[in-house]
């Protein structure tokens, strides 16, 4: 049995007792009404009720297709859409953000960055949607809330499980880099009989320790006197300390910094395949941060553009990338010369998306053609 009634902008009725809504359009409510009268089964008219609701969110944005014979999304620009359907954990994303009204265009970006990623395959279109559908748990959070706030274990989970990997509105990613401030520098000095000598000296000033003057017991550790913006930290890779340079900003070297593009060299190596080591920027999430960071170390958090991601790392939650974008250091007090948005990073004018994702699609399928070739079948 069928039973709806029409509301403002939704059609809200049951099947044999099982809930619906869809968009209240002519050709919805034709449906149901031939339906009711030709008493169709519960499981046709579900059927149409949720590829009616893939077509609904399909028409919500300008960039987005419906395809009911494969139940699949695709980019679509000027008549033609992707080759490669929407991953299942972007259109998780993509229908649950629709559902509650929050704007999915950051999906849109993101896949449509990494379509335009010159090493694109469907190798790393998987191992992008498991990135992102992977969440961190921050243990020490879940013990901190159930013994200083008094939750129960599950609630305390919850309030400490992350997204491990997160996107900002322009599509890219939000990630983190394992770094080591650099406190040294290397100089040539001059010695007594006429040569040079290669020293490594301080390159911050350093600090003594304090100590108890009477017992001698240390009371404050030697330390270095730190930057007074993090735009002046210097920091190397915590994990290889050796490696092809690359550029920060147009240095060329192997150093990061806050504020400045990093980027690979034209002929620096690559390892597109997704294994264990090889060439590349190194990035990943939270559970990386978690494996790699010690003491000494400092977690620097980076925007990345899927356009630029290399491979990922099958194992360690790594990803290499041909550039990213320092913005902010993790447990450091010095305060930020300028501010570094991802719109600032990735800004993204309507324009601009269209030929984003014209150039996503423009080696695709002809939707009119699709749409023909499916009518005469």
């Amino acid at each position: 049995m069928i039973t709806f009634r029409k509301l403002q902008d939704t059609i809200a009725g049951t099947v044999e007792g099982k809930p619906f809504n869809m968009a209240k359009t002519d050709h919805n409510l034709a449906y149901l009404e031939n339906a009711v009268e030709e008493e169709l089964g519960a499981e046709e008219v579900l059927a149409y009720v949720k590829t009616s609701r893939n077509h609904e969110i399909a028409l919500s944005n300008k960039y987005l297709i419906f395809k009911p014979l494969t139940n699949e999304y695709f980019l679509a620009f000027e008549g033609y859409r992707s080759k490669q359907a929407i991953p299942q954990v972007l259109r998780d994303i993509i229908e649950n953000s629709y559902d509650k009204d929050i704007d999915f265009m950051p999906v849109i970006k993101a896949w449509a960055l990494l379509l335009t990623n010159p090493r694109y395959t469907p190798k790393m279109a998987e191992y992008f949607s498991i990135y992102l559908a992977t969440n961190f748990v921050d243990e020490e959070e879940v013990t901190r809330l159930m013994e200083e706030e008094d939750y129960d274990e599950k609630i305390a989970r919850t309030l400490a499980t992350y997204q491990d990997i997160a996107l900002t509105q322009e599509g890219l990613l939000a990630t983190y880099k394992v770094a080591e401030i650099v406190t040294w520098k290397y100089m040539m000095e001059l010695q007594d009989d006429g040569s040079y000598l290669k020293v490594m000296n301080d390159s911050l000033k350093r600090i003594p320790a304090v100590i108890d003057t009477v017992t001698g017991e240390i009371l404050e550790e030697e330390k270095f006197e730190k930057p007074d913006t993090k735009e002046e930290f210097i920091f190397t890779p915590a994990i290889c300390k050796s490696g092809h340079k690359f550029y920060s900003g147009d240095q060329i070297g192997y150093i990061y910094q806050v504020g400045k593009m990093q980027y690979l060299p034209e002929e620096a190596p690559r390892n597109l395949s997704n294994t264990f080591g090889g060439g590349g920027l190194y990035i990943g999430g939270l559970n990386y941060v978690k494996g790699y960071r010690s003491s000494g170390t400092h977690v620097l958090t980076c925007f990345v553009s899927p356009a630029d991601i290399i491979s990922f790392q099958d194992q360690g939650h790594a990803i290499r990338v041909d550039a990213l974008m320092p913005n902010n250091i993790w447990d450091e007090t010095a305060t930020l010369a300028g501010t570094y948005h991802s719109s600032d990073y990735g800004k993204m004018s309507e324009e601009r998306l269209d030929v984003l994702v014209k150039n996503a699609t423009e080696k695709g399928v002809s939707i009119l053609e699709e749409q023909t070739n499916s009518d005469n079948e």
